[in-house]
């Protein structure tokens, strides 16, 4: 998880314990060895731990406080700027978890493909990533000119990239990545917007989903 505190209000304590469910049943059943992105405090690898029995979970946090507790609960955790420090990263996984990060760096682009380095052959990066094109988001830009920064959600005010669907496969591309499998993560309001993407037979999905978890497997080399 980006520190919160280089961006000034401080995240509330629930911040850094979040299990992303979606993110959990995208991961490769044969992955073995894995790689927690931003991992917090350690509960996603925690759960990959819990559920498969062998696996090897290591993760990497920048905050000192979230990594120590991460270190009790995961193999190993690196204390690594994602932005600066990923060259000395000599380890390699099956699979390279990434919940809620790239959206909160500067060059998103660029860390990936220094992550899929570190991807065994035929492995896989599975990652969460905000939905910019949420109704509300676009509403509010359309209608009221406002693209206003929140404490959480879409426009969390650590947010430094925004994606649409379209964009994420192409950052997932641009890696060497091929995506393999989306899962829109759906807001439940408003109740009529969800009524009539069900008439319309889910045209109206898109603008309904708060965040998509892509999961993308490394491209053989030419």
């Amino acid at each position: 998880m980006f520190p919160a505190a280089e961006h000034g209000t401080p995240k509330p304590d629930f911040y850094y314990d979040v299990v992303n469910e979606e993110l959990l049943e995208l991961l490769p059943p044969a992955a073995e060895r894995f790689l927690d992105v931003g991992c917090a405090r350690g509960r996603l690898g925690e759960e990959i731990k819990k559920r498969r029995p062998g696996a090897v979970v290591h993760g990497i946090e920048l905050d000192p406080g979230a990594a120590e507790q991460a270190a009790k609960r995961l193999d190993r955790v690196f204390r690594i700027d994602l932005e600066r420090e990923l060259a000395g990263l000599e380890e390699t996984y099956d699979c390279i978890a990434c919940g809620d990060v790239l959206e909160h760096l500067v060059d998103p682009w660029t860390v990936l493909r220094a992550l899929t380095q570190r991807l065994a052959p035929g492995g896989h990066v599975v990652a969460s990533l905000p939905n910019l094109r949420l109704w509300e988001v676009v509403r509010d830009l359309a209608w009221n000119g406002r693209f206003t920064y929140r404490e959480a959600g879409v426009l969390d005010s650590t947010h430094l990239r925004f994606f649409t669907l379209h964009e994420m496969k192409r950052l997932f591309e641009s890696a060497g990545l091929e995506v393999v499998a989306v899962r829109p993560r759906l807001h439940r309001r408003p109740r009529w917007l969800r009524r009539l993407d069900r008439v319309l037979g889910g045209r109206l999905r898109d603008f309904r989903t708060i965040q998509y978890v892509l999961a993308g497997r490394l491209r053989p080399a030419a």
